[in-house]
């Protein structure tokens, strides 16, 4: 997300997930958002909120679009010789499929994309260190285990 509002140049002011995955847990109707992403979503300013499980309605629009957009752009499967070039040129080609007219508003829909960015609030001076600190104890050898692989203080030194 933090590549994606620095492309957009700004910062939604409402988020719509389809679910808790990846910034938090849903445990029956109570959504826990990590501290990582509480932070994340602090420093930024928006709100955010969740598509009911099973509710297939809340998103079908969405949904619709994600097919036309992976047919457009994924089929056949680019190759790619840099997924870091591939990723700053996504955004663009994006872009690209929006030279039709919105199918409700029948303006285009490259016009009220920018019309949205316009309503973007700012970014902050500083962008977001995504980063999680743990604090660790080293065994008398100088070795922790981290995401259960053993990290010792020797490795570093020998480099």
């Amino acid at each position: 997300m933090l590549n994606l509002f620095e492309w957009l140049g700004g910062v939604p002011r409402r988020i719509v997930y389809d679910n808790a995955a990846g910034v938090g847990r849903r445990r029956f109707d109570e959504i826990r958002l990590t501290r990582l992403f509480q932070a994340f979503q602090a420093h930024y300013g928006f709100e955010c909120s969740f598509c009911n499980p099973y509710s297939g309605h809340e998103k079908g629009a969405v949904e619709a679009r994600v097919g036309a957009v992976r047919r457009r752009l994924f089929v056949p499967v680019p190759s790619v010789w840099s997924l870091d070039n591939f990723n700053l040129r996504l955004p663009d080609r994006c872009l690209e499929l929006g030279d039709k007219d919105h199918y409700r508003k029948g303006e285009s829909q490259a016009g009220l994309f920018e019309d949205d960015r316009k309503a973007l609030l700012p970014l902050p001076a500083k962008p977001f260190d995504v980063v999680t600190w743990t604090r660790m104890k080293a065994d008398k050898y100088g070795c922790v285990l981290a995401s259960w692989r053993p990290l010792c203080e020797r490795c570093f030194s020998a480099v």
